[in-house]
């Protein structure tokens, strides 16, 4: 696969004078997915229609996300919403035991500073480019990772498809020009993601419940980003949650049902074969872009998005 460098593509200024650079002439309204020891993998097949939830609907929050003109704003009401929502919840399920508690900690930690990563990484206008180039290592690293740490048993198929989702994901970026900043961004995101995705992973599979992880996780994630957010925007908070309410509340909807049902299918499947799923959603940006924002798909996309779901379908044929 071949890279060059050169200076990123000049941002376009919204009409309030602001820098959008998401909706440039090359990459207007490109859709990426954002911000996912088990004994074997029947468990998959046994719970196939809740771990798929996550993967379907894990776009919309991705869709939403990139919609919004404040990114941090729309992120902080994603926290929001996940905190009122799941706060009561908290009160019904096991309480966090001492040797959860440092991994829900790191885990939130782990996410926050991914989610200010990938907030800066929108700004750069080749991150479009960079960004599959992140999600495209992380599954097959992730795979590794598992069995190497956490004791994952994934059958050779099984590898082949991840390898074949990664590889689908990273032809998204052949042949495009990207600069050194929006690689090192990629590079920092995948990284972010491989580890989160780890801690996620075995906090969940050593919490009393997998409601306590979830619960107690949302719970968090809201706590620590809406103080980020009214720092970061002092003087703005007001009219910003006014103009990306809309936004933030329907991708905090679709968060509590995307990233929390991934999160429950690493307790129940082997973290390489969740992470490689979870970027199916790639298939389903792409048909979001071409059927309802009529954007047409060449040759390179629709063959990177039948290279994934021919990865998908073989580690769900091979998980047994």
């Amino acid at each position: 696969m071949h890279f060059s460098f050169s200076l990123p593509n000049r941002e376009r200024p919204d009409a309030g004078g602001a820098i959008n650079p998401i909706d440039t002439d090359t990459h207007k309204h490109q859709l990426y997915p954002g911000e996912g020891g088990f004994r074997g993998t029947d468990g998959l097949h046994r719970n196939r229609p809740r771990v798929g939830v996550g993967f379907i609907s894990d776009d919309g929050l991705g869709t939403c996300a990139v919609e919004g003109r404040d990114k941090l704003a729309v992120r902080a009401l994603i926290g929001g919403v996940g905190t009122v929502a799941l706060a009561p919840i908290c009160f019904f399920v096991p309480l966090p035991t001492n040797s959860l508690i440092p991994w829900l900690l790191a885990a939130s930690a782990l996410h926050t500073t991914y989610q200010l990563v990938l907030i800066r990484a929108y700004e750069a206008s080749d991150f479009a480019v960079a960004y599959p180039i992140a999600r495209g290592i992380a599954p097959i690293a992730t795979a590794i990772l598992g069995m190497a740490l956490l004791g994952d048993q994934i059958t050779t198929g099984t590898i082949v498809g991840v390898g074949l989702v990664s590889a689908g994901i990273l032809t998204v970026a052949v042949g495009r020009t990207i600069a050194a900043g929006g690689l090192i961004a990629a590079g920092i995101a995948g990284l972010l993601t491989t580890t989160y995705t780890i801690v996620d992973a075995h906090a969940i599979r050593i919490a009393p419940s997998a409601m306590t992880f979830v619960a107690w996780f949302f719970l968090l994630d809201g706590i620590i980003m809406f103080p980020i957010f009214a720092t970061l925007r002092r003087g703005r908070v007001t009219s910003l949650l006014r103009s990306e309410g809309r936004q933030g509340f329907m991708a905090g909807v679709t968060s509590l049902v995307s990233f929390g049902s991934a999160l429950i299918a690493l307790r129940l499947a082997p973290v390489g074969i969740v992470s490689a799923l979870r970027e199916t959603s790639v298939v389903f940006g792409m048909l979001i872009a071409a059927f309802f924002l009529r954007e047409s798909v060449d040759r390179r996309r629709a063959g990177a998005a039948a290279v994934i779901a021919l990865g998908a379908i073989l580690i769900v044929a091979t998980a047994a």
